[in-house]
């Protein structure tokens, strides 16, 4: 994956001594993906703090402990999740 993916072959005469568009043009068309991308995280990052609820149920402390710890790496919101869920 290099810089080639940003460009894209000229099908007009006028870019006949270019044989690709600049790159700000191509960013303009890839807005809608990267939206998919921020959608797709987030719903996957929904069902893993949906699964470590139901694990911190049933968990003893050692496993809060490493619930705690996977929250902080996943969420920007685990401290605010840690107390509402009584794990600290």
């Amino acid at each position: 994956m290099g810089f080639h993916r940003f460009l894209r072959p000229s099908k007009t005469k006028s870019h006949a001594n270019r044989s690709h568009t600049p790159i700000d043009q191509k960013v303009l068309l890839m807005a809608g993906t990267e939206r998919q991308r921020e959608l797709r995280k987030r719903r996957h990052r929904s069902k893993k703090l949906d699964n470590l609820h139901k694990k911190c149920e049933k968990a003893n402390k050692t496993e809060k402990a490493a619930i705690v710890h996977k929250l902080r790496r996943l969420s920007p919101g685990a401290e605010q999740l840690i107390q509402a869920w009584k794990l600290a």
